[in-house]
């Protein structure tokens, strides 16, 4: 078996090294500011020791209460990562967890879970970092989706809707032309769950700006997202520009209800930047099971 050696700098711990014997197929750890990884090939039950292992690391001196707390938080994260990854199985490589820069999100997502347990968006951590696993995922996707692990861990429930909301709007469309009844009930299929989106405000906007997760202009813009989505349906093309907004509230009254949530927030001053859309993505397919999408749709 290949013989993956991992050594990555951490943030916390002690300077003093000490040194640790391990058999074989065992784990080999140093713990000084280096900690070293020696694994006979990487499967599932050998997540949970590296997440025991990180976590051990990064928390040495909390007090017993603490502690405890800190241990189920993590206890849930890896619950659902590793729940995740048996999902996904046949596409992800386990043994990508070797890789430096994975152990180093790994790592930032232990810590986030301990901190912050269930408000820090557990599921959406464990998603994003098995999203980086999948053997078909491009080096861009996982890209963002590494930047997009420490903003999600701050971001609350009514922010991340927002994002979602921004996407289905601005982006997502269905690539099969349908009858208007059909494509009413496919949007309110997959956006009925954005249930605090109307609670959005100017520091929810700041917040996500903050964490690179929107580009927003003060400057009111031209938006062509109405116009854009006139041109995507073929069921609209014999209605004009300047009649498309009445006629979609009469034949599409629950997308035009999201439409109109949209347009009172501003979303035309507002972008998704790549980190936004594999979080928007990432949410949107955790809310629904009438359409998934691929970030490689969306982020190349």
């Amino acid at each position: 078996m290949k013989i993956f050696e991992i050594v990555i700098k951490y943030i916390m711990g002690s300077s003093n090294k000490l040194d640790q014997n391990a058999g074989d197929n065992s784990t080999n750890v140093q713990a000084g500011k280096d900690v070293v990884i020696n694994t006979y090939g990487l499967e599932f039950k050998d997540v949970k020791e590296i997440v025991e292992l990180l976590f051990d690391k990064n928390f040495p001196k909390l007090q017993e209460k603490a502690l405890k707390q800190a241990e189920e938080h993590v206890q849930l994260f890896y619950t659902q990562f590793e729940t995740k990854l048996r999902e996904k199985a046949d596409k992800i490589d386990v043994e990508k967890l070797s890789e430096p820069d994975i152990q180093a999100d790994l790592n930032d997502a232990i810590r986030g879970a301990a901190r912050k347990g269930e408000k820090g968006n557990l599921d959406l951590l464990a998603e994003l970092l098995t999203k980086r696993l999948e053997v078909a995922t491009t080096e861009v996707v996982s890209m963002m989706a590494s930047e997009s692990l420490n903003a999600v861990q701050y971001l609350n429930t009514r922010q991340i809707q927002f994002l979602t909301l921004l996407f289905g709007i601005k982006h997502f469309h269905f690539v099969r032309d349908t009858l208007a009844e059909s494509l009413d009930v496919g949007k309110r299929l997959i956006l009925g769950g954005l249930d605090l989106v109307k609670e959005i405000n100017n520091t929810d906007v700041q917040v996500l700006e903050l964490y690179g997760l929107i580009k927003h202009s003060e400057v009111i813009m031209e938006d062509h997202t109405l116009e854009n989505i006139r041109r995507k349906y073929e069921i609209f093309s014999n209605i004009s520009k300047d009649s498309f907004k009445e006629h979609l509230r009469v034949v599409c009254p629950s997308f035009y209800s999201y439409w109109q949530i949209y347009e009172n927030k501003a979303g035309g001053n507002i972008a998704l930047t790549p980190v936004g859309k594999i979080v928007a993505i990432t949410f949107f397919n955790k809310i629904q099971n009438y359409y998934k999408e691929t970030p490689e749709r969306w982020i190349h």
